[in-house]
């Protein structure tokens, strides 16, 4: 399968411009980006819209042609009303 490459727009480790100048160097690949602050696109608090692209890029191999967008739906202080934080432990195969 492609590789699919995920960041946040604010990550301030590994920057976005890390996920595109990857995803140059493996053709057919394609780049998640999700419009939030954050370490890790996948232990924070992300959206449908995330969990659908990394759903079906596990199901299907497919990924996203050039780069696709998401939003948020919670902030990254917006945790405590549905244990958000164990978003991780609710989803292994994202790890």
């Amino acid at each position: 399968a492609p590789l699919s490459f995920l960041s946040n727009t604010r990550d301030p480790i590994t920057p976005l411009s890390n996920a595109r100048n990857m995803s140059k160097m493996h053709p057919g690949s394609g780049v998640l980006v999700q419009n939030a602050t954050g370490l890790c696109v996948v232990l924070g608090p992300y959206t449908q819209c995330v969990k659908d692209v990394v759903s079906r890029y596990f199901d299907t191999g497919d990924v996203p042609k050039d780069e696709a967008w998401c939003g948020i739906e919670k902030g990254a202080w917006d945790l405590q009303d549905e244990g958000t934080e164990l978003t991780a432990l609710r989803y292994p195969y994202v790890l």
